[in-house]
């Protein structure tokens, strides 16, 4: 038998294929003012997004990805469905989102990120 150091690691690589797997998938969301998007949701304007799921779906996605934030209807009219979620961190990017359903069926999503304050509205112009 030699001696020395063991070569092979399939058990770690195994390990570490396990471990970057999630972050891969993760990577691969969208993002919106910090904001985890349903993954292949397109940018149709400024802070609007379209998702490729079902409104159902959609929201059933937000309320997985972010278990416990408060949501409410804020819609009453035929043929418009459309919630209101409230950002519970008060760090995040954004104060909240809208997910609504239009009379055509589409599905979309709008981010109301949170207002600059004069701090780091004098930082982005330093760096610019």
């Amino acid at each position: 038998m030699k001696t020395g150091p063991y070569k092979s690691r399939p058990l770690a690589l195994l390990l570490v294929g396990a471990l970057l797997a999630p972050a891969a998938a993760w990577g691969a969301s969208h993002f919106a003012h910090g904001l985890i998007l349903p993954p292949g949701a397109q940018e149709v304007g400024e802070n609007r997004y379209r998702a490729p799921e079902s409104y159902e779906a959609t929201l059933k996605f937000f309320d997985k990805t972010y278990r416990g934030i408060a949501r409410k209807d804020i819609v009453d009219q035929p043929g418009i469905r459309a919630v209101h979620y409230e950002s519970d961190n008060p760090r995040s990017g954004y104060e909240g989102f809208n997910v609504y359903e239009n009379d055509k069926k589409e599905v979309r999503v709008f981010v109301i990120p949170r207002p600059q304050t004069a701090k780091e509205a004098g930082k982005k112009k330093k760096g610019k």
